[in-house]
């Protein structure tokens, strides 16, 4: 959870919020959109963006000195979605070559169950990766939202 406290008025955070959407879309930095109160950003970059990237999403609350940013940093509803989806495909395909191997016996059909369990550990590992590569983008983008917002 990212947490930015702001004197701001909701208003005024909105204003400077799609200020900085608007320019950072310019320099090719930032990519991200608001509505309403709720936003999602992610760094952007000129070539190689990829729907796998983080993204920082959160919404614009009103308080007593002004107002607070809370956000959280992660992947995309959609790309959770694929992830569970291939992690599922994974564990059948794995079972169902186990079942089809121990009941057939030859010792060439025992590279299924293998190449299934080869898959888990590369979306495994693939995750992991990406944990540890974007964590860079979750610091730059709280950064950026605390200086631009941090009123």
């Amino acid at each position: 959870m990212v947490t930015i406290s702001s004197k701001l008025s909701v208003e005024d955070a909105l204003h400077r919020f799609d200020r900085l959407l608007e320019s950072a879309s310019q320099s090719c930095t930032l990519a991200g959109k608001r509505d309403g109160r709720s936003f999602s950003v992610m760094r952007a970059q000129r070539f190689g963006n990829s729907v796998m990237r983080p993204q920082l999403a959160g919404s614009i609350e009103q308080t007593e000195a002004g107002c607070v940013i809370k956000s959280e940093f992660g992947f995309r509803q959609s790309v959770k979605i694929s992830l569970r989806l291939w992690f599922v495909f994974i564990g059948l395909w794995t079972i169902a070559s186990g079942l089809i191997a121990f009941h057939t016996g030859p010792a060439s059909l025992w590279l299924l169950p293998a190449a299934g369990v080869t898959m888990a550990l590369m979306g495994v590992l693939f995750v992991q990766f990406s944990k540890s590569y974007y964590r860079s983008d979750r610091e730059w983008l709280a950064k950026l939202l605390s200086e631009e917002l941090g009123g």
